[in-house]
């Protein structure tokens, strides 16, 4: 079993600079292919409207998901970041709603 969950937000190294990304992958997927997650970055500069793909959340930091922004990390480098919590269950639905039109599983 892993200690990644999807839903985590993490703070990473990412292109030389420090940036907070949630967890979506399923976890089924993260239990099945361990060493790999797949995450949304969060904008945090406060310049992301409310869009159909960017989610605004208040915690556990403020910013937005931003569904257009997709990355794979490793196991090794979300582990040398720091898990900041969880987005709630509103929050992670609006996210699941963005990824199905960015990819066009609607």
């Amino acid at each position: 079993m892993t200690l990644f969950a999807r839903g985590q937000v993490w703070r990473v190294q990412l292109a030389g600079k420090s940036r907070a990304v949630v967890i979506v992958a399923s976890d089924a997927a993260l239990d099945a292919l361990p060493g790999t997650a797949v995450c949304m970055v969060i904008d945090e500069t406060a310049g992301a409207p409310d869009t159909v793909v960017t989610i605004p959340m208040r915690q556990p930091i403020q910013g937005a998901a931003v569904a257009v922004d997709i990355t794979a990390l490793t196991d090794k480098r979300l582990q040398a970041g720091e898990c900041l919590g969880s987005v709630d269950e509103v929050t992670m639905d609006r996210i699941s709603a963005a990824l199905r039109v960015t990819l066009d599983l609607t």
